[in-house]
């Protein structure tokens, strides 16, 4: 993985093998002292100096590896996440509808967390590797007939493991999927509550019927992992005993003071060795997760990145032409809805109105002319010029858009991406009745307790600082109440259209039509012009004419 190929970080991971490897020589050197002392006879034991000199060294050199390894694994996951956030946040919405939203959120919180436990315990396996190999070579200078006894109860753990590693990492892989599914039904547990709360059968349903089997599904999928790393734990603290067993067996092929040496170093050998095996599990997860994670760089890596950064907006232009614009959801055979073709010109410093009902392409409209999703045939020119691939990044930069399940920002930004003055903020906020309802803290504003009216408010102040040529507007006016909506339409939008602003506003408010210069009706995925003046006298539509 690119990601871990980082010189500075490969620096410091040599740099703590070696003080790892100093760190192992120590204490095999304090445990041959240990055992040697052991073995004499009452009287004759002796530490050295040198004994109690070398501890110290010992405890300031593995602090030291600690904190340089400590800085290896933070600077790796580091260098993780940020990657990870760089990638998603230069693709385009339309290919991360396709990543889905909550295979990405899982991946940013759970993986990567997964993946920084692994590299966590980085240094005791560094420690524990050396230590053992050291040891392993102390053992086999003891008695070569213990030690080979030793090197076969090693040989069968491993080979064990290699099977219970296979069998955890599916376990493992389905936990994650299973996981996946849960977020979406918590989402919708939470997020969802004014509806449940009105409707018990749907709450019921929800929790009986989605969340409970996924749980139960879970809860076995731990059950079997944690039983599979039990038994493999169980197996390996067995296999000491068995050793400890026969090293006490083999009186009169080795002797006394040999055994018991043997068996001091095998007791500390065991710990190490029971560190290393417990890190295969942990090891077994950031797999899994490097496995996903892996995956999201190759698919984000799939279509060209785009980098708004430095990207100046197109400032001279006067008409914006949509030309045979078509898109379609699912395939034709499959009766899918198809959206289009859709002609239409809109020109600077125009109002626009957009009505239609649900499912009548107001939206995908909305997306296609923003850039959000790529069109299947036709389309979009500012003046003569084509909007494509050279030319987006300067296109997208025109709009400033309220969608109606928009996401709150919680800071206010001005045209150059900067925090928007606080004066023009107050203002905007006195305008919007918005002054005594929201507070700053270190995050920016607290936006959580504010109603959806609000929030909307909220969002507009952000779109007026902004300062974009277009603004788009979706349904903004439903979720004020009178005196805003008058305000909306009567005062905000005349305002906004004489200071050069091009509107294009999703509404349904039809005694306002006449605040827009032309509205446009949208339905089964084609669009109509109404005639605004014979549609106000008679609320109906007496006259329609096709978009040109």
């Amino acid at each position: 993985m690119t990601w871990l190929l980082n010189r500075r970080v490969v620096i410091i991971g040599a740099l703590a093998f070696v003080t790892s490897t100093i760190s192992a020589v120590l204490s095999l050197y304090l445990l041959f002292e240990v055992s040697n002392n052991i073995s004499q006879e009452q009287g004759q034991t002796q530490l050295h100096p040198a004994f109690f000199m070398m501890l110290i060294l010992l405890l300031t050199i593995m602090i030291g590896s600690r904190y340089i390894l400590s800085k290896f694994s933070s600077g790796i996951v580091y260098a993780l996440r940020k990657s990870l956030v760089d990638k998603i946040g230069s693709n385009r919405f339309q290919r991360i509808q396709q990543l889905g939203e909550t295979r990405l959120y899982n991946v940013l919180l759970n993986d990567v967390d997964n993946v920084s436990q692994t590299f966590a315990n980085l240094p005791m396996l560094f420690y524990n590797m050396i230590t053992m190999l050291l040891a392993l070579l102390y053992l086999a200078s003891l008695s070569p007939y213990l030690f080979m006894f030793l090197v076969a109860v090693m040989v069968l753990n491993v080979f064990l493991s290699r099977g219970y590693f296979q069998v955890a990492t599916n376990i493992g892989d389905s936990l994650r999927s299973k996981k996946d599914g849960l977020i979406e039904k918590y989402k919708g547990l939470i997020f969802g509550k004014k509806e449940l709360q009105i409707n018990a059968k749907r709450n019921e349903f929800l929790i009986e019927q989605r969340i409970m089997p996924q749980l139960s599904d879970l809860e076995r999928l731990q059950r079997s992992n944690q039983f599979v790393w039990g038994v493999h734990n169980s197996i390996a603290v067995v296999s000491m005993f068995l050793l400890f067993g026969f090293v006490v067996k083999s009186e009169g092929i080795v002797s006394n003071a040999v055994a018991l040496q043997f068996l001091v170093a095998v007791m500390y050998f065991s710990g190490v060795f029971r560190e290393l095996v417990g890190y295969i599990e942990v090891y077994s997860n950031g797999v899994i997760a490097a496995k996903r994670i892996e995956a999201v760089f190759e698919e984000t890596n799939a279509e060209e990145a785009y980098k708004a950064k430095e990207v100046k907006s197109f400032t001279q232009w006067t008409h914006l032409h949509i030309e045979n614009l078509t898109y379609q959801y699912g395939e034709k055979s499959d009766q899918g809805f198809s959206f289009g073709p859709i002609n239409l010109s809109i020109k600077r410093n125009e109002v626009l109105f957009i009505i239609g009902g649900n499912g009548s392409g107001k939206s995908t409209f909305i997306k296609l002319l923003m850039g959000l999703i790529a069109s299947e045939q036709g389309s979009i020119k500012l003046d003569s010029e084509v909007i494509g691939k050279n030319n987006t990044e300067r296109y997208v930069q025109l709009f400033s858009a309220i969608h109606s399940d928009m996401y709150l920002f919680r800071e206010i930004l001005d045209h150059n991406g900067e925090r928007a003055e606080r004066n023009k903020v107050n203002e905007l906020f006195e305008v919007f009745g918005l002054t005594d309802r929201v507070k700053e803290d270190k995050e920016g504003f607290a936006v959580n307790a504010l109603s959806q009216g609000q929030k909307k408010r909220f969002a507009m102040v952000n779109t007026i600082l902004e300062d974009r040529d277009i603004i788009i507007l979706d349904e903004w006016a439903a979720d004020q109440d009178p005196q805003f909506r008058k305000a909306f339409y009567r005062d905000l939008i005349p305002e906004l259209k004489s200071k050069g602003k091009t509107l294009i506003v999703i509404s349904h408010d039809d005694h306002y039509f006449d605040v827009a210069d032309r509205v446009i009706k949208f339905d089964a995925g084609s669009c109509k012009e109404l005639c605004v003046k014979d549609y106000l006298s008679t609320k109906n539509m007496l006259k329609e004419d096709v978009c040109l």
